[in-house]
This record gives structure tokens, sequence and C-alpha cells, in this order.
């Protein structure tokens, strides 16, 4: 322990440092006082229900303690991958691509594993303490067993070595969801299931018998037993059932074998010799007998714990201690925990048992992991659940047990703590779990213990040679290890059709490009809004060395560029020489913050840009709004009472005109007024209303329709202006690639106008041959005629190079048809006919489409990838990824059910080629 303080202390002070040291070192501060449990206590031996939704007075959900390892954004995905593995040395973990990123936790140092194509389904490390052996077992069938090399020098680069590699050859199985596992036997042999065949590898002995330590195995039914390939021992041969989900290796030397299939059924085998003997079957769940296992896991040496669909429930079964000699007795159900409601679980388990009597579980769904502890007898049962919350999604994960480790740091009190190292949806951390908080108050015997334990390691394996196994520290201060140089041209190399021209301008240009600091694809950019921290200064000449510091602040993990294509280039070294470690690192940090602040501001002008424009919408919505509503007011409310004031004053007007006509009426009339009233009242109101009334209701009323009809016309043009655009654009959308193509075809047609008319082809050579009309014109024009012409003049380096330039790969296969009668000459003859752009180029070409004339294609893509020299120094460094298309094409055509069985036979052996030329690949 003090020599991994001291080796963390030497290296630099960056906050991946920062975090691998804290996961390093971590156990030492965390095995202090006992921490009292929060959980639900259960009766042992009685099946019980844990309600997610319901707690019991005294129950908490702690937030477990949590140290940053890396930044990595995994897709969220509901399955049972184990794609982390840990051990003293290395931190492991898939990434989306099929690759495995390797992290050394005493030097911070990176590396990455590269040979598979697909996801990584399950990985392990060796249980040997000393050997650094991890085998990993992907989607895709291959099967690597790699030892891990530590540089002997700290600022090196960690080193890996292919110790076997298994390639599973199968026949499709459609509508089937395969989960490959690998489980070790011992620190030299592996158990590994793929579709519902398992099978063991005796490591040594299969690299030993294979030249290149590659082998084939062939799963289809019937294949097994004889033909197996040395070094591989078949358990069980593939007979269509359903597929295994899970497998356990029972503790000590003649451990037992758990299988769990998608049918609900599990499969018990013990050891016989270098094999596996079945001696019980059983479904474990008789409420949901034929719903899919999901775990299975040896809490003692004849005690299971099997995890139902999703691990929504957890059945404890007592196994009897005879095996396969003792037939009569049948495996006894003891407990089992059910998780509610159904719907809200998706659990990933993990076993610490036999030290720490637990079963982990993670909750996808709940952002949840429980802690399920078993008695010290586990036939008797569960007796305690404990539940702890995470702040993200748990995808994967393992424990390993890292405190106290050595006898002068003893714990203090408890049972120790386990270290969970977690694969989770924006970042791979470590998560610290008191043994204390997941089991009844005064329980004892528990210790906790690693998941990978190294019950087989070998009493020979002494303390010098785990001292031999790790390099001594460095005495000096190391700097950043520099990131990967990039390597021209071998992103695209695989993503498009390659001419030979390409391949050897990719050649040429290869030894003139100066490589510049790529940026690992699993360290995404933060987000553009987040303000990124400053950079911190470098220490000053005479300050204290970094161990004598206080400890740094917690901040996020180092950053490595932007992502490929959105960063800004690079530039390269001054003249006087590359700059010291902290200075490159200050700089990478500088043009992180300028990258984050461009984007950033990039973001928040589009935000604000949106946001004025909904406004502006929004403003001249209200303002419509407004009008409509004034127009009304003035029709309904304001109108009546201008008219009554209007009506109010024009009467107080008329009134004196009215007495006066009453009083000359009166007096000839002789007193009847009424009458006279009745008949002078009408003329004097219908001329009042006539001179003033009436017309400035016409002019009120004229004005305001006319202020109706002016906004009503404004919006509607402003509308048809609108709309005229936007049919501008969507005409210019359509019409635009189609002008383009005629103006294309009209530069072409103008061009060989003119050609035909100034006879240019008769002084370039043509000779009587020449053009004379349209018809012979448009004959020199099709390339066929051209390509039959070299082929029948048997120059056939130059009737592919014309044909693999037109990046056709329809046209390829017509010169390929047309040269399949000297197809055994052209590969036959030494050396081979053809250069090695072209063989390279026409194999990458071909494979890109097998659906049409799949037999002519596979035939020429053997018989090149056959003649293709490996170690070609041109074409060295783009051999792989060109190569790994070409694998990728085949077995996507060999995995597809419309695939005839005939081509699917051509199609192995041509795999087989091809896989043979990536493993002689640098």
């Amino acid at each position: 322990r003090a020599r991994l303080r001291h080796a963390m202390a030497n290296t630099s002070d960056s906050a991946a440092s920062r975090a691998l040291a804290a996961a390093a070192a971590s156990g030492a501060a965390g095995t202090g006082a006992s921490l009292a449990p929060k959980g639900r206590t259960l009766e042992v031996g009685v099946d019980a229900v844990y309600d997610l939704s319901k707690r019991q007075p005294g129950e908490e959900t702690p937030q477990l303690e949590v140290l940053p390892i890396t930044m990595y954004v995994t897709e969220y995905a509901e399955r049972q991958f184990s794609q982390i593995a840990v051990n003293g040395r290395y931190i492991c973990y898939g990434l989306r691509a099929g690759q495995i990123r390797v992290l050394h936790k005493e030097t911070a140092s990176r590396a990455l594993l590269r040979g598979h194509t697909q996801h990584i389904a399950d990985m392990a490390f060796s249980p040997s303490k000393n050997s650094d052996v991890l085998a990993s077992f992907g989607m895709d069938g291959n099967l690597f067993v790699k030892k891990i090399v530590a540089p002997a020098d700290p600022n090196g680069d960690i080193e890996e070595k292919c110790l076997l590699q298994v390639t599973v050859m199968t026949e499709a199985l459609p509508g089937t969801v395969m989960t490959p596992k690998v489980r070790w036997l011992s620190k030299s042999k592996i158990v590994a299931s793929y579709a519902d065949g398992v099978f063991i590898v005796d490591v040594a002995a299969a690299a030993a018998a294979s030249e290149n330590t590659e082998i084939s195995l062939y799963l289809s039914p019937g294949s097994f037993g004889a033909e197996a390939p040395d070094g591989v021992t078949i358990v069980s041969p593939m007979a269509g059932r359903p597929v295994v989900t899970d497998m356990s290796v029972g503790p000590g030397e003649a451990g037992r074998l758990a299988v769990a299939h998608h049918d609900g059924t599990l499969r018990v085998w013990s050891q016989a010799g270098d094999t596996f003997v079945q001696d019980s079957t059983f479904s474990p769940f008789d409420e949901t007998p034929d719903a899919p296992l999901a775990s299975v896991f040896f809490a003692a040496p004849d005690a299971l714990v099997i995890g139902g669909e999703h691990n929504n429930q957890l059945s404890m079964w007592s196994l009897p201690i005879g095996g396969a000699d003792d037939m009569s007795v049948s495996p006894e159900h003891v407990q089992t925990l059910s998780f509610a409601p159904s719907a809200d679980v998706y659990n990933f388990a993990v076993s610490a048992a036999p030290g720490a009597r637990l079963v982990l579980v993670s909750n996808l769904k709940k952002q949840a992991l429980y802690a399920v502890h078993f008695g010290e007898d586990a036939k008797c049962g569960f007796d305690y659940v404990s539940e702890f919350s995470t702040a993200m999604p748990v995808l994967s994960f393992t424990a390993l047990r890292e405190d106290g480790a050595e006898s002068d740091e003893p714990t203090t009190g408890g049972a120790g703590t386990l270290q969970l190292y977690c694969m989770q949806t924006q970042a791979i951390q470590q998560y610290a779990l008191a043994v204390d908080r997941c089991r009844p108050e005064f329980c004892v015997g528990d210790e906790a213990v690693a998941v990978e334990s190294s019950e087989y390691s070998s009493d020979e394996e002494s303390e010098e040679e785990e001292e031999e196994a790790v390099p001594p520290p460095a005495a000096a201060p190391a700097t950043p290890a520099p990131a990967t140089p990039a390597k021209p041209a071998k992103q695209d190399s695989a993503s498009k059709l390659l001419t030979p021209g390409e391949l050897m301008s990719m050649a040429a240009g290869a030894s003139n490009v100066t490589p510049t600091a790529t940026a690992p694809k699993e360290q995404p950019a933060p987000k553009a809004k987040a303000a990124p921290p400053p950079p911190q200064a470098p220490p000053p000449p005479g300050g204290p060395p970094p161990h004598a510091r206080g400890p740094p602040p917690p901040g996020p993990p180092p950053f490595h560029g932007p992502p490929h294509g959105r960063g800004p280039p690079g530039h390269g070294p001054p003249p006087h020489g590359p700059p010291p470690g902290h200075l490159e690192g200050l700089i990478t940090g500088l043009r992180e913050h300028i990258y984050n602040d461009m984007a950033g501001f990039l973001a928040v002008s589009a935000a604000d840009a949106r946001e004025e424009r909904a406004s502006r919408e929004a403003a001249e919505r209200e303002r419509q709004k407004q009008l409509l509503t004034a127009v009304s007011a003035a029709i309904t409310r304001d109108l009546p009472v201008a008219i009554e004031k209007i009506l109010k004053k024009e009467l107080g007007n008329t009134v004196p005109l009215i007495a006066a006509a009453l009083a000359a009426s009166s007096g000839k009339a002789g007193g009847d007024s009424d009458d006279a009233v009745a008949k002078a009242l009408p003329a004097a109101l219908a001329k009042a209303m006539a001179a003033t009334v009436v017309p400035k209701f016409e002019k009120a009323t004229n004005e305001m329709f006319q202020q109706v009809k002016s906004v009503f016309e404004r919006g509607m043009d402003e509308l048809a202006a609108e709309l005229y655009t936007q049919k501008e654009n969507a005409v210019a959308a359509e019409v635009g690639p189609l002008v383009h193509s005629l103006r294309a075809a009209s530069d072409e047609v103008r061009a060989a106008a003119e050609l035909l008319m100034s006879g240019d082809l008769v002084s370039s050579g043509a000779g009587a041959g020449a053009p004379s009309s349209l018809a012979d014109l448009e004959s020199h024009m099709d390339p066929t005629i051209a390509l039959d012409a070299l082929v029948t003049a048997g120059d056939m380096e130059g009737a592919f190079t014309k044909a693999l330039g037109l990046s056709s790969v329809e046209m390829v296969a017509w010169v390929c048809e047309r040269a399949e009668r000297s197809r055994g000459a052209i590969f036959g003859a030494s050396p081979v006919g053809l250069s090695q752009g072209v063989l390279l180029s026409l194999a990458q070409q071909l494979s890109s489409d097998l659906v049409v004339e799949p037999n002519l294609k596979i035939s020429w893509i053997r018989d090149a990838a056959l003649a293709i020299d490996p170690s070609d120094a041109a074409l060295a460094q783009h051999m792989r990824p060109i190569l790994e298309s070409v694998f990728g094409g085949l077995h996507d055509c060999a995995t597809q059910t419309t695939t005839p069985a005939k081509v699917k036979n051509d199609l192995r052996l041509c795999i087989h080629v091809v896989n043979s030329l990536l493993t002689a690949c640098k």
C-alpha cells in the first residue's frame, strides 16, 4: 500500500491521475468505524417481496460515496453484458466499437485493445494474482485471451500480448439474441458459451497447437467432438436448445458448473477429468417456468442463487453434495426474493460471495443498487436486503476488495469495504460500499472479498514474483502520457470504395504527414453551455512536490481534445522542440476552453435568435389581437355611446326651435298644442339627424373600416410574400440538383462535340477509329469497351486498375466475370499478375456488395486475400482497417438468413483467410 501511494505521488497532477489515485487508495480511508445498516430484515427461508415503492420505519436509501474515473458516454441499453473488469493493477471497460480501454491504476497510463468488431458481451481477469491476463468474448464470435504488459518505463505505453484467439463459426440463428459468456476454471483454463454450446479451452495447450495463436471453432450442429481443435473440449454441443444466458463456476478445485438457459431451465454439471458431466436439470421458478433466466451464482459449493427474468427474482437453491454420483437427490428450493412491481425492475447482478455473502444487483430503471445478504449457511436463505441510490443508471459493474490489503494498514473495524467499478451512462465511476451497511447488526463471519477471487492461484506464487510483475515507479515526477498519434487516412479507409490510385497516394503521403494528437472516442466534449474551469497554473519551480501539497480540488477528467472532425485544427510544435509536459497540458486545456467557448457562443446565439424570432411572432399576434379587440369594442360599446352624446347635443340645439314652432302653432291653432307638436317634431328630428348625426356616423364608420381594410391587406401581403418565399426555396431545393445535373450533362456534350469537331481524337492517336458520329462517340464513352479490350489483350493490371478507378462494384464484377477463365493463371503466376494495391482495393470493393453474384465475388476475394502480402511496407498501416471492413462484409453476409447454404460454405473459408491476414497485420 505504501509503494502504491508513493507511485501515485510521482504521477502527473491531472484529473485522471487524481481520480485513479483516489480509486487505488480509497480502501485506506474507507475502513473506519462500522456503519449502521438501514435496510430490511428478512425471515430466513421464507419467500419475500421487496416493494420498491414502500418503505418500512427505519429504512433509508443512502447515496454511495463516488469517485469518478473517466468521462465516457454509454448508450442506455437493458442487457446482461459484463463490460467492465478490474484487478489489482488495471481497469478495463468495453467501448462502443468493440475495443477495450485499459487504465493503469498507479500510473494513469492508457491503452486500447483491438480485435473485436462488435460489442463486448463478457470479460474477466484471470484469477491468478500475479497474472494480468484478460479474457473477452464479443458479439462478433471472437474470444480473445490477452496478457496486459506494464511498461518498464513509467512514461511508456502499456503493451498487449495475444495468447489466444478463438473464432466461433456457426450457422445464423434467426430471431435469437445471444449473450456469449466466459468464465475462468483455473489460471490457464476457461469455459465459454455461445448460443446453446458450451466448451472449455486450455489456453496454453491451444496456443501451443496453433501456429499463430488463432483457432477456428465451428459450432454448427454435429461438428463437435472429434473435429474440435487441440486444447478445446466440448462440454455441451449445439443441438437447437435455447441459448445460454449465464454461467457460474463453483468454488474449489473441483467446482461444479451451473448453466442458465433462455427457456428457464438450469443445468448443473460436475467435473469429470478434463470435462463436465451433467448431474441435474430443473426449472427454478414454478410460476414462470418458461421465462428466461438472467443470472446464476454459487453462494457455496452446494448452494446456488438464480436470477429470474430481468433478475426481478432471486432464488436460493440447495444442491445435493453427491453431484453426478448421487442422481437420486434433486435440488431443493430454499427461498425466493421478488422485486415489485416487476415493470420497474431491470437488474444487472453481480455476486460478492462467498466471503461477503452478498448478491449485488443494480436496477437500471430506478438508478438504485440492492445488496442481498444471506446467512453463514447459504442453504438457509436470505436474511437482509439494503438499497442504495446512484446518480445515474449502472449498466454494468464488478466488485473488488481493496481495503486493508497489507499488514501495515489493518482495518479498524467492520467487515471492510467493497469497491464497485461501474459503467454508467455518462461516466466510468467507482463506488465504495461498506459491508456493514448490507447485513444485519451484530452479524459475524463476513469478510469482503474480491468477486474475481484468487482461490485458483497456486501457493507457489510468492511475493517475490509479485514484485517482479510490478515495475518499480520512477523517482522523478512523470509527465502526462502523450496522446496516441493519429494514423493518416485510417479513419476513412474502410468507409468508402478505395481505388488503387488512392491507396498509393495514401501510402506515398503517409511518410510526409506529421502525426497530431487525436482525441479518444470515449472522451466526449463537455456540454456547450457549461462554463469550463480555468486552467490550473503550473507549480512554481521552488514549490513543494505534488505529494506535499493538500489534496487537489475535485474536477472533471482530463480533456484530450474535441471529437473528430469538430475541433479546431492542431498546431505543430515550435521550431525549438515540443513544450514541456506541464505546458503541453496547459495548452491542451486552453484549446479545450477556446473550443468550449466557441461552441457555447454558437449555441447561445442560435438560442437567442430562436427566442427573438418567437418573441417577434408573438408580438405581431398580440398586435393583431389588440386591433380586433379595438374594432369590436368600437362597434359594440363606443359607437352607441357616441351616438347618444350626439343625440343629446343636437336635441339641446333643437329644443328652442321646437318651442318656437310650438308657440307659433299654438297661437294659430287656438291651443291645440298636441297636434302641433306631433306635426313639428318628426320634421325637426329628421332635419337634425340628416344635418349632423348621419354624416358623422358615416365618417367614423368609413374611417374604421378603412383601418380594418389596410391592416387586413398588409397582413395578407406579408403572408403571401412569406408563402411565395417558401415556395421559391422549395422549388429551388428540388430544381437545384436537376439544374446542376443538366449543366454537367450540357458541359459533357459540349466538350465531346468540340472534341469531335476539332479532330483531337485523330491527333491523339485514335487514327481511323476516331468517332465520326454520335453513335461512334457513345461507343467510345462506354467503359466496358475499353475494359473488354484490355482483358482480351491480357492486360489484367490495367483492366482492374481502370475498373476499380470507376468506384463501381458492378463494373468491377463485370471485369471479374470477363477474366474468370484467366483467374487461375492470374493468381497462379509468381509473382501474382496484380499489384498489392489492386488486390487490396479489389477485395474491399467486392466485399461491399455481396448480394449480387456472391459466388463470383467470394472466389475473387479469397484468391486476392491469399495473394495479399500483410508485410508490404507501403500499405502496412492501411492494411488492418481495410481488411476489417472486408471481414465485416463477409461476416454480415454469412449471418443473413437469406444467404444460400452453398454460399455460406464458401464464406467460411473466405472469412478464415481474411481473419488470418488480420492476425498477421501489425
